[in-house]
């Protein structure tokens, strides 16, 4: 296999001044993608676009996770206890309906969107084929596990990515300790927002979710 080529600089979501000071302290390795020492103007003149053969090249050999938007990489911070708990609850509670149903579930899968950038969604769903054996690109419902820092970027960002999928019908987004999930749907083509909370159920086709029993579940296991 070629090498691939001098690589685009990369930096995590919300952090751009210390991914800068990262970059510029010292030497790693990304895969075959290189974080070489520059200063900061030397480091934006550096700044390419990355392909989706060289992306993928980084996820399959690597062990750090990168996303990939508008043609640049960066690298994903780790889950606390209560996201990843969460993330495994509403997975577990669709796994099976989702079977049932001839889709498939799946908890931090690659999803690529129409504009070309790739996501791990917290939790999706699939019924379609997947277009490659590491990401998919035709998901029924999106969940993101949701924190303080990633907040704005879920409501924003990831929602005008994940509303182009021509399949898409909801986009929740979870929060790991509050009793809140907010529900993105297009009814008639336009987009609606439901915010569920103690007492009520997050319906879907795979298994509805009584929102109580799901944050009772967590807070029972959760040692933070």
């Amino acid at each position: 296999m070629h090498p691939v080529p001098a690589p685009p600089v990369i930096a995590s979501h919300g952090e751009p001044q210390r991914a800068r000071r990262r970059a510029t302290d010292a030497r790693s390795e990304v895969g075959n993608l290189r974080l070489e020492c520059m200063s900061e103007a030397e480091e934006a003149e550096a700044i390419r676009v990355v392909s989706l053969e060289q992306y993928l090249e980084v996820e399959r050999n690597g062990d750090q996770r990168h996303e990939l938007v508008g043609g640049r990489a960066y690298a994903m911070a780790g889950g606390t206890e209560r996201h990843e708990l969460m993330t495994d609850a509403v997975y577990s509670r669709w796994r099976a309906g989702a079977f049932g149903a001839g889709c498939r579930a799946f908890a931090g899968r690659m999803l690529r969107v129409p504009s070309g950038s790739v996501y791990y969604p917290d939790v999706m769903v699939v019924c379609s084929k997947p277009p490659d054996e590491l990401y998919e690109n035709d998901a029924v419902i999106v969940v993101e596990v949701t924190s303080p820092s990633t907040r704005g970027l879920d409501r924003r960002e990831k929602l005008a990515a994940y509303e182009q999928l021509p399949s898409i019908r909801s986009y929740a987004i979870v929060d790991p300790v509050f009793r809140r999930i907010e529900v993105a749907s297009w009814p008639d083509g336009q987009l609606s927002w439901t915010a569920l909370g103690s007492g009520q159920v997050l319906a879907s086709p795979y298994g509805d979710i009584d929102v109580d029993h799901l944050y009772d579940e967590v807070d029972a296991i959760a040692a933070t």
